[in-house]
C-alpha cells in the first residue's frame, strides 16, 4: 500500500479530498460516502491526536494545516459509523 500526505488548505473537505485523491481502480464503483469513510478511518488516530475538543471528531471536522494520509491500493470498510 502507497500512502500520500497532504496538508489540509482552507475551504477543503473530507468529501473533496476523497473525490480528488481516491480515484484508483480499487476506488471504482464505490460511493462518496465510502470514499469519504475511507479516509476518515485512515485518519482517524492522527484527528484525534489533533483535535482538543472532543465534540469536534468526524469526517466534518478537518482543519487547515491539519496532515491527513490518502491511501493507495485499499478500500477501509469499518463494521459502524463515524
Amino acid at each position: 500500500m502507497a500512502l500520500t500526505i497532504v496538508e489540509v488548505k482552507p475551504g477543503d473537505t473530507m468529501w473533496s479530498l476523497a473525490e480528488q485523491h481516491l480515484t484508483g481502480p480499487e476506488f471504482e464503483g464505490q460511493s462518496m460516502h465510502d470514499k469519504v469513510k475511507t479516509l476518515f478511518w485512515v485518519n482517524y488516530p492522527f484527528i484525534v491526536d489533533d483535535i482538543e475538543d472532543s465534540d469536534k471528531i468526524g469526517p466534518h471536522w478537518i482543519f487547515p494545516g491539519q496532515e491527513l494520509v490518502v491511501p493507495e491500493g485499499v478500500l477501509f470498510e469499518p463494521s459502524g459509523n463515524p
